[in-house]
């Protein structure tokens, strides 16, 4: 791993927990309920289903990325919720 993507990975890490954290909170004075739904939906990436060869490229890539990080951070949500 070169310096610069340990130092976007570790910015990115960051960010994650900072959103968890913050989401965690407003979870826990019950404003963040409908936030939470939205990001339960977006975390959601169906990709293509029905042409498999057809989302194949950097497009499926980021789209599936974007998906992943926010599942990641909801992870961070519940984690900090259950302890």
């Amino acid at each position: 791993m070169s310096e610069m993507s340990g130092t976007i990975e570790g910015r990115l890490l960051a960010q994650r927990k900072v959103l968890s954290m913050i989401l965690s909170h407003l979870s826990a004075s019950g404003n963040a309920e409908s936030l939470m739904d939205r990001l339960r939906q977006e975390s959601t990436f169906e990709g293509f289903e029905e042409d498999p060869g057809e989302g194949e490229g950097c497009a499926f890539a980021i789209e599936e990325s974007l998906a992943e990080e926010i599942r990641a951070i909801l992870r961070g949500v519940d984690a900090r919720s259950d302890g």
